[in-house]
């Protein structure tokens, strides 16, 4: 992805050591200075790990400084040290660049709804490459769980799920009556419960996910935070994502 870019910096700390200034491609040592820039400034500063951003916007711009006054640049000893210091420092801040991608993936082939399955991606997306990566960690929790709510209504709204979901031994029941709730009106909860009635989800699954994401999830209101007295950090914001991860993996078995 920045493999390019990692090349033009080797080329250049190659120009700076020759006696001619050049690259074994034939190029002065001031022509990268543009070349980088320009590829720099293509590059999403979000798919950098949140601990290098910083340093690569300083580093973006020593090499915009570069190029707008290579033209009355003399390679001294101590620029050269310089320019040799900021190119290593760029390969190796580039190096962060994209790593992150992989972990924002997640296999949502089951789910039937392309609407609530767009929502559930995109929201992973986010909550991998931004929430826990910016270490927003109640608000990772808060959006894992909204994550797991769109999984299972797709999943339970099924027809395929949706007869036994609806004679599950915990299928909710409007108050006084054996009737059962339309499904729009069912809490994470139900789903978690009735998926696990018809054999979605495995027991082990829905005492992880009721703990990390449905009752961690109401940290939304402000009260039950105080009132517990509990602060969610790195622990919780990742058990949740995995625990998405987790209950994927089990309907891809069972769906």
């Amino acid at each position: 992805m920045v493999g390019h870019i990692v090349e033009l910096c080797n080329d250049l700390l190659d120009a700076i050591e020759s006696e001619d200034f050049k690259s074994a491609k034939g190029l002065y040592y001031t022509k990268y200075f543009s070349f980088i820039t320009t590829e720099l400034s293509m590059l999403n500063i979000m798919e950098f790990a949140p601990s290098y951003r910083t340093q690569f916007l300083f580093l973006k711009s020593d090499f915009d400084n570069f190029s707008k006054q290579a033209a009355g640049l003399t390679l001294t000893d101590i620029f050269k040290t310089n320019l040799r210091d900021k190119t290593t420092q760029l390969i190796n801040n580039l190096s962060s660049y994209g790593q992150i991608v992989a972990s924002t993936m997640i296999d949502l082939s089951f789910m039937v709804d392309p609407e609530l399955k767009a929502f559930a991606t995109r929201d992973f997306h986010d909550l991998a490459t931004k929430l826990i990566l910016d270490r927003a960690w109640k608000s990772a929790v808060i959006l894992a769980g909204s994550i797991l709510e769109a999984i299972l209504f797709d999943v339970i709204s099924n027809p395929i799920h949706n007869s036994r979901a609806i004679l599950a031994r915990r299928a909710p029941k409007e108050r006084g009556t054996n009737t059962v709730l339309r499904l729009n009106k069912w809490k994470l909860k139900d789903l978690i419960n009735v998926a696990v009635d018809i054999n979605l989800l495995d027991r082990t699954t829905e005492n992880t996910i009721h703990q990390v994401l449905r009752d961690y999830r109401n940290f939304v209101h402000p009260l039950l935070e105080k009132n517990m007295g509990l602060q969610l950090d790195e622990t919780e914001a990742l058990l949740a994502k995995g625990a998405i991860m987790s209950v994927c993996k089990k309907l891809l078995q069972s769906v």
